[in-house]
């Protein structure tokens, strides 16, 4: 029954934690208000992040495959157990 009106549980949650903490009464409860600068920040923000992770991505994929080329140019087709575990750190790295 208390999740029925989020607003009601944040509003009895906070003269909850009013009471405990001794804040004055003329203190408001900032959940109640409107943060406009964060919003327009987290609009903006949220799609840039997405696409430079994406970039990101996509360069790491691209320099593993590079590596992966220029391993295989070097050893000239020997694959051998003895190796593998260097080539391994050489990819990775």
């Amino acid at each position: 029954m208390k999740f029925l009106g989020s607003k009601s549980t944040n509003s009895s949650q906070w003269n909850a934690y009013k009471h405990l903490e001794m804040i004055p009464k003329s203190i408001p409860n900032p959940i109640n208000r409107a943060n406009y600068v964060s919003s327009a920040l987290n609009l903006c923000w949220r799609p840039l992040l997405g696409l430079l992770i994406d970039e990101l991505i996509e360069e790491q994929r691209v320099d593993y495959l590079d590596r992966c080329w220029l391993l295989n140019e070097f050893e000239g087709g020997k694959k051998t157990k003895s190796n593998s575990l260097y080539r391994f750190f050489v990819l990775i790295s």
